[in-house]
């Protein structure tokens, strides 16, 4: 119950930080079923290092059925004031899949990427991991500064 409590209260107080980021993104899981979905994003970003960002991605898994994905994820950025070039992040959360005619299958998910200027308005990142299989993730992030 502690852990939901502060999952939910977590983008809530990096929102307060007053950064906001939005992503389009794919995702591919090569697990049992593989998947391959795409989607959207929104994560907060606290006046540090820290990301909290969640994910929505749908899309298809083996033999053509329809297939969705979510993610909860935590990013610690090692050069989060970088305005170009690359910058390595890593981080963990949940994910869940779900596959039609099959069961929703929930996972801890870790990650390491690498994103081009994080303190830049825009962006490009790929990821690689596990999280229901063998996991990689590529796409666009937008960031705005809010507050302060």
């Amino acid at each position: 119950m502690l852990a939901l409590s502060l999952a939910a209260l977590a983008p809530r107080c990096a929102l307060a930080q007053g950064w906001r980021e939005t992503q389009l993104w794919s995702v591919a899981t090569m697990s049992r079923p593989a998947v391959m979905a795409a989607g959207f994003g929104l994560a907060w970003r606290d006046a540090g290092r820290t990301r909290i960002g969640v994910a929505l991605a749908a899309g298809a898994a083996d033999g053509g059925r329809a297939a969705g994905r979510g993610e909860i994820a935590w990013h610690f950025l090692l050069d989060p004031a970088r305005r170009s070039g690359l910058s390595v992040y890593s981080g963990g959360g949940l994910a869940v899949t779900a596959v039609r005619a099959a069961t929703v299958r929930p996972f801890i998910q870790a990650v390491i990427g690498v994103e081009t200027s994080p303190a830049a308005a825009h962006g490009f990142f790929i990821e690689a991991g596990f999280g229901g299989g063998a996991r990689v993730a590529a796409g666009w992030r937008w960031r705005s500064r809010r507050g302060k």
